[in-house]
């Protein structure tokens, strides 16, 4: 069994706490030269020290090339329930939905729901990247659209309500004026004066950066 330090860190690994006092972790293993995701059942000990209680490697069902970013939704009754992208037709990323019960078997399905709110925006590229926070009582999923295939700098974030199906375009600002954004996240937390805070970060591409701006941008707000 891999340790957990073969889990990819560029690839955006999860985890969140389930019953009595588990963990779960995903991310994506290298070493095959096509990344798939690796979930880890651990206690809180375990997690912190890197011992692994139990692991299953889901196989790629959707595309012979890659299944990867995933991110937990669900952890209930031995089940687990995750969202991620995969390379559909081993052509461009599209999102996934996939769920596995007690480590043992897994299965996944397109989230054509999903790809279908961010292509009614013109999104003709990869739809990739996402990560679902709660805000305001509404779980929301914030995700990245590539408007025009193999340009970066045409990449962009959108706010999607699972709910009613819509996607909006999110427009954040920056000085320079960059208009290029992707992996968009956000998490609410206590900030260190014991404040609930907004956290949302981004990474601007070079080819949609304004000088200066590229790489990774972080956004504070106290609630």
């Amino acid at each position: 069994m891999d340790p957990p330090s073969r889990l990819r860190r560029g690839h955006q690994p999860a985890r969140t706490r389930g019953r009595r006092h588990r963990w779960l972790r995903t991310g994506v293993r290298e070493g095959s030269g096509q990344p798939r995701r690796d979930t880890r059942l651990r206690d809180l000990g375990a997690f912190l020290s890197g011992d692994t209680a139990h692991a299953y490697d889901a196989p790629r069902t959707l595309s012979r090339c890659a299944e990867g970013t995933p991110d937990i939704t669900s952890a209930h009754d031995g089940t687990v329930e995750l969202t991620g992208h995969y390379r559909a037709e081993c052509d461009m990323d599209r999102q996934l939905r996939s769920a596995f019960r007690d480590f043992t078997t897994g299965l996944a399905e397109p989230g054509r729901r999903l790809d279908r709110a961010l292509e009614s925006w013109g999104t003709g590229g990869n739809i990739g990247d996402s990560s679902l926070p709660e805000l305001g009582g509404r779980s929301l999923v914030l995700i990245e659209g590539q408007r025009w295939r193999d340009d970066f700098g045409s990449r962009r974030a959108y706010a999607y309500d699972p709910v009613t199906g819509r996607a909006d375009r999110l427009t954040p600002c920056t000085h320079g004026g960059s208009w290029a954004s992707a992996n968009p996240s956000a998490t609410l937390l206590i900030d260190p004066d014991g404040h609930p805070a907004l956290l949302v970060s981004l990474f601007v591409p070079r080819e949609g950066a304004a000088p200066g701006e590229s790489g990774q941008l972080v956004y504070w707000r106290e609630l």
